[in-house]
């Protein structure tokens, strides 16, 4: 059942246009980021690994932010993680400062009686002193700190892409023998380069290697051909000739065989809500304190 159910997504991936693989990438990676937006939201584990991870990658980040918006036209979903990690974060930049003892005081610098002394003799007392309160009171604690700011593991919606690159690689090395399967492979746009390298370097059947090599480098002669007369035919003494769909899009064919298929873009929606939080923003932090603004996390107000 389960091979049966994997063939099917491969046949289906074969269908639609660009690399299979990369298409089953992005699908495993929507997937995901779409579960965060339903039942996933309120699973503990889950929202304890992104804890963990500090969230999602920047990809992901914001295709998360983009599925959102698209799907439930608000961001309640997002916004409510992402203040638990923004809490976290800060949560851990207050416990590193909280640790810095106040810098030692001068014993007697009120009354004892200064000693003639070069500027550059007192400079160099004070960077060695300087530098000597800095390694015994901020070194012990900055790896703990960093350790606090960086991911613990893989982005979830990455090791999904991945689980499915790897499950897409062995089967297709064992539905490679199946004539009936090589048909709607051989009607497909193939395997992007980064993918068939992929795929050739874990097959260790000679037929099946051959048998990629030679259906990517048919498929490469009809895209370079296509390449060849898209770019001709921006030749004036070419233009008025007939220029076919494939033709049009032969360049980002192109670009997609060599990198691989293209992400979701970023809509233009988000830098335009940027450019207007960030004028919004600076003209708040010129009338207010930063620490009405920015209050602690409700974690370390408890704490203190």
């Amino acid at each position: 059942m389960a091979m049966d159910w994997v063939k099917m997504q491969l046949q289906l991936a074969f269908s639609q246009p660009g690399c299979p693989f990369c298409r089953l990438c992005q699908d495993a990676e929507r997937s995901y980021v779409l579960s965060l937006l339903g039942e996933r939201f309120t699973d503990g584990a889950t929202r304890q690994r992104l804890r963990s991870n500090l969230g999602l990658c920047h990809t992901h980040a914001w295709a998360l932010q983009a599925a959102e918006r698209q799907v439930c036209r608000t961001g309640m979903a997002t916004g409510m993680v992402y203040q638990e990690l923004a809490e976290q974060v800060l949560e851990s930049l207050v416990v590193y400062l909280d640790q810095q003892p106040p810098a030692p005081a001068m014993a007697g610098a009120d009354t004892a009686v200064p000693q003639p002394m070069s500027p550059w003799r007192r400079l160099t007392q004070w960077v060695g002193r300087r530098w000597s309160s800095q390694r015994q009171q901020v070194t012990p604690y900055l790896p703990v700190l960093l350790a606090r700011l960086t991911p613990a593991a893989e982005c979830p919606a990455c090791e999904a892409a991945t689980l499915a690159e790897t499950a897409a690689k062995e089967w297709l090395a064992r539905f490679a023998a199946d004539t009936e399967f090589r048909a709607p492979y051989a009607a497909s746009d193939g395997l992007c380069l980064p993918h068939l390298r992929g795929v050739l370097a874990e097959t260790s059947d000679r037929a099946v290697a051959c048998w990629l090599v030679e259906n990517t480098a048919q498929k490469l002669r009809l895209l370079l051909h296509d390449l060849s007369e898209y770019l001709r035919k921006h030749s004036w003494q070419y233009h008025h000739e007939p220029k076919p769909a494939w033709e049009q899009a032969s360049w980002i064919r192109a670009v997609g065989f060599m990198a691989g298929e293209a992400p979701p873009a970023v809509e233009e929606y988000i830098q335009r809500a940027r450019c207007q939080a960030q004028s919004g923003h600076r003209q708040q932090l010129a009338k207010a304190d930063i620490d009405t603004v920015l209050p602690q996390p409700s974690s370390a107000r408890d704490e203190r």
